[in-house]
């Protein structure tokens, strides 16, 4: 997903589930929210509907169904498939956390910053920062926090994203 990263894999065991936490280094600080911003093709307020497919070819990603309720950047349709980075393998017993980013959970609403792939169609986020839960939060507060990413978004209009 990011230019110039790579993996570094600490194993534990709890139990019967392996815990596998990826690392990585990105050509950006995925913490800031106006690089994040930048980077990203799409911010968005979505819920996860539901897991819809994995792959393994460079680690453990999740494929998730999400219903967009609102764009912030960018423009998408009524849902889209979310790849987040990690997840979970039932099949091994396995959770693969990526850069500390917890697996994203059917039900919940997010503020997603997703980088679309046209080769694999689907929209990947940025771990961490990109999957922002917002679940719990009163009507009131979400406006405020969609209005203040707008400006976020306003903010760095024109700015180029890292290659």
């Amino acid at each position: 997903m990011a230019a110039g990263f790579f993996l570094v894999w600490d194993r534990e065991r709890d139990g019967e589930l392996q815990v596998d936490e990826m690392h990585a280094s990105f050509a950006f600080d995925i913490d800031d929210e106006k690089q994040v911003t930048v980077f990203a093709d799409n911010v968005f307020i979505g819920r996860v509907i539901g897991r819809v497919g994995s792959r393994t070819e460079d680690g453990l990603e999740v494929q998730f169904k999400v219903k967009v309720l609102e764009n912030i950047k960018g423009a998408l349709p009524a849902e889209v498939t979310v790849n987040q980075q990690g997840g979970y393998d039932p099949a091994e017993k396995r959770l693969v956390v990526f850069a500390g980013d917890l697996p994203l959970s059917s039900g919940r609403t997010y503020i997603f910053s997703t980088r679309y792939s046209k080769d694999l169609g689907f929209h990947t986020l940025v771990p961490r920062s990109g999957d922002i839960n917002v679940t719990e939060l009163p009507d009131s507060a979400l406006k405020k926090e969609i209005s203040r990413r707008r400006g976020v978004v306003e903010s760095v209009a024109g700015l180029k994203a890292p290659k």
